[in-house]
């Protein structure tokens, strides 16, 4: 492919990512080539700041103005207040491909999860209601309990698992992410060799 059709493909990537279009006026290879890399950086920079994964990172962390939460949950298709449930795993090492093929397949795309990584060791897991058998919270128990009983056999890893209440709205994703990471911290500490819990475990364990 010539600079020319990069340039071309560039502009189509750029247009399809943010709805801009443009036109470049190029006379030099080397004019061509220097915009290039300037569409390569600003499609990267947007893809970083407009990433789904990186929206759900920055509302866990209160990094996101509230006022801005539905605009930019509109431009990446993200229904803002569908019910869904947070789990927050951790492992005693590290996330490895297998772990990550794992959660993958229990919780793919096409159900509309996400799995959103956090640290070396940990991730995040926001999981659609329509996506498990019922809303109760033996359901949601069970389920937590299927991702540390399938690492655990699959990837011969421990894992901890603590998981939310409902959120019925993106803009209780911090809340239910400071409160899932606390029971992870108490009740693990509390109850060593649990590995799945309720936040309301911490009102009666810790």
């Amino acid at each position: 492919m010539n600079h020319t059709a990069e340039l071309e493909k560039a502009l189509t990537d750029l247009r399809h990512i943010t709805g801009i279009s443009m036109e470049i006026h190029a006379e030099t290879e080397e004019e061509v080539t220097k915009a290039l890399e300037q569409l390569k950086l600003l499609s990267s920079a947007y893809k970083e700041k407009y990433n789904k994964i990186h929206f759900l990172q920055s509302l866990m962390t209160d990094s996101i103005p509230t006022y801005n939460v539905y605009d930019r949950a509109a431009r990446l298709h993200i229904a803002p207040e569908e019910p869904r449930i947070l789990y927050l795993l951790e492992t005693s090492h590290s996330l490895d491909e297998d772990i990550s093929e794992i959660l993958k397949n229990l919780f793919p795309s096409q159900s509309g999860a996400f799995r959103i990584p956090l640290t070396e060791a940990s991730c995040a897991i926001l999981c659609p209601v329509r996506s498990l058998a019922d809303s109760s919270q033996e359901t949601v128990h069970l389920t937590a309990r299927m991702i540390v009983d399938t690492v655990n056999a699959e990837a011969l890893a421990r894992v901890r698992v603590s998981y939310s209440k409902t959120l019925h709205n993106l803009l209780d994703l911090s809340t239910a992410f400071r409160e899932t990471s606390l029971a992870l911290k108490s009740v693990s500490c509390s109850i060593p060799n649990r590995r799945y819990f309720h936040i309301t475990d911490l009102e009666s364990d810790v």
